[in-house]
């Protein structure tokens, strides 16, 4: 009595495993790829409006994008910058369905002027449950998630490519959403 609920509680289980393998695949096959790929010079304009692109078709998410510069050039690997973004994105949907299953992400560019030279920043924001204070220290660590499905491996992915692009990243609470607010900085070619 009752197989074809168990066989459906099955099949979902299993199917969440395989994705969590995949996801595990995806994240070691592209840590193997950051050094073959090389560095140059990046729009980020150009880099996240592909990300609109990419993410902007869900009828339950707005996904809004505002960029202030012109020619923002940055030196980094960009399928590898690609994936830090395709990743933040990926986390914010994810928080928002898991929570209350629609909401908003914004994503912004802006050109912050400083003595030691300009830096691009871009803000990943979402008006999801935002991070816990607890957990702020500790996301960018490699195998942690707060996640049932996962590997905890792609912020601390993400944070090393960033950084081999001479920038940082770091996570606060969204000012505007309430979520979450992932800033990541990079230093400006002149």
């Amino acid at each position: 009595p009752g197989w074809e609920e168990k066989v459906e509680q099955i099949g979902s289980s299993l199917i969440s495993q395989i994705d969590v393998l995949a996801e595990t695949a995806s994240e070691f096959s592209a840590i193997a790829r950051t050094a073959d790929d090389v560095a140059t010079e990046v729009d980020l304009n150009a880099l996240l409006r592909e990300q609109m692109i990419i993410f902007d078709n869900r009828p339950n998410l707005t996904l809004k994008y505002r960029c202030n510069v012109t020619e923002p050039i940055i030196m980094g690997r960009r399928r590898q910058l690609s994936r830090v973004f395709t990743n933040l994105i990926t986390n914010a949907i994810q928080a928002i369905e898991e929570s209350r299953g629609s909401g908003r992400i914004a994503l912004s560019l802006t050109r912050e002027p400083a003595e030691e030279g300009a830096s691009y920043v871009v803000r990943v924001e979402d008006d999801g449950p935002g991070v816990p204070p607890e957990n702020i220290d500790r996301i960018f660590t490699s195998n942690f998630t707060t996640r049932s499905s996962g590997s905890g491996l792609g912020l601390s992915i993400s944070k090393g490519i960033v950084e081999q692009s001479g920038g940082t990243i770091a996570c606060s609470r969204s000012e505007s959403l309430g979520g979450a607010c992932f800033t990541v900085r990079f230093p400006a070619v002149s």
